[in-house]
């Protein structure tokens, strides 16, 4: 499963975060048990990566750090809990998804990524 979040685009959380991720958490949901970790990839864009006006000019907001780590080695019928954050500055709360993950190549989105550049 992938997960993707954004950061401020300063100090520590410039450098990759993480997802801790597991099937036990206590009363007050707080990771039991052994967790996995999975280690974050970095991507940025900025005004000038972005296709013209109106996209990059009056009203551009930069995304500031965007975050995707690959929870791997997941069971189907398997519900996992996940939070992510970065050991420096710390993690949000325990999160799992709505219903207990069952794999199937269906479910797997696919994401097609495309620069424009100028004929």
């Amino acid at each position: 499963m992938r997960v993707t979040w954004s950061t401020s685009n300063v100090g520590a959380l410039v450098t990759p975060g993480e997802v801790h991720f597991g099937t036990t958490v206590d009363q007050n949901e707080n990771p039991v048990g052994t967790w996995s970790i999975a280690a974050a990839n970095l991507n940025s864009y900025n005004q000038t990566d972005l296709c013209g006006a109106p996209a990059n000019s009056l009203g551009f907001s930069s995304a500031g750090v965007i975050n995707t780590a690959v929870m791997m080695g997941l069971q189907s019928n398997t519900r996992y809990y996940y939070r992510v954050g970065h050991a420096k500055v710390g993690f949000t709360e325990v999160r799992a998804p709505a219903s207990p993950l069952k794999l199937s190549l269906h479910d797997i989105p696919l994401f097609i990524l495309c620069r424009l550049s100028p004929s």
